[in-house]
């Protein structure tokens, strides 16, 4: 659980870091180092997530899944005695 918020936590800092920039891009200060600082942890942050994010799936402690996957596999297999449908 504390791994699946610290992902979460990352994430939302990603996103305040690109905010910043959009706003250090926007403003009429046209402070580019500012801009240049937010964007730079932006892609160091992002590269990280998904580093960690394999790392988390390689370790175990978070599990790919198929949403578009069935319940019961077997229950989609015809059975042998049943009328085929048209």
């Amino acid at each position: 659980m504390f791994f699946k918020i610290l992902i979460v936590v990352i994430f939302f800092i990603i996103l305040w870091a690109l905010g910043s920039a959009c706003y250090n891009l926007v403003s009429k200060k046209g402070d580019s180092d500012k801009l240049f600082k937010s964007l730079a942890w932006r892609i160091g942050l992002s590269i990280g997530l998904f580093a960690l994010l394999l790392l988390g799936g390689k370790m175990g402690w978070i599990k790919p899944h198929n949403p578009f996957q069935p319940k019961d596999p077997a229950s989609q297999l015809e059975k042998p005695n049943s009328p085929k449908k048209p």
